[in-house]
């Protein structure tokens, strides 16, 4: 899937902000557990993919550019609770419960 972001992967990676930690106080006061998965659709470079990587669930790391999901494997390489996903959202036939 060709987009805007082809041949500017690295630029993004170096000039997306962070998200605040406190996201992740949020994701535990839902009960996200090592039993929980969760699906970050459209992980781009990973920067959020790798902070929720800390709250030690499943985490799928689903994006359709493969520069972009190249640049997350890159940053999320020391976090092994990480699936990477070359797929729009559409086509990834997770299930919803």
């Amino acid at each position: 899937m060709n987009s805007e972001f082809d041949n500017k992967t690295r630029e993004y990676a170096i000039g997306r902000p962070s998200y605040p930690t406190d996201i992740l106080s949020v994701m535990k006061e839902l009960d996200i557990n090592n039993q929980s998965t969760i699906a970050d659709i459209g992980a781009g470079t990973g920067i959020l993919t790798h902070m929720l990587g800390s709250l030690e669930c499943d985490i799928l790391a689903i994006e359709p550019n493969e520069h972009m999901l190249e640049e997350c494997k890159v940053y999320c390489k020391d976090v092994t609770n990480i699936k990477m996903i070359k797929a729009p959202a559409e086509e990834t036939l997770i299930l919803c419960q």
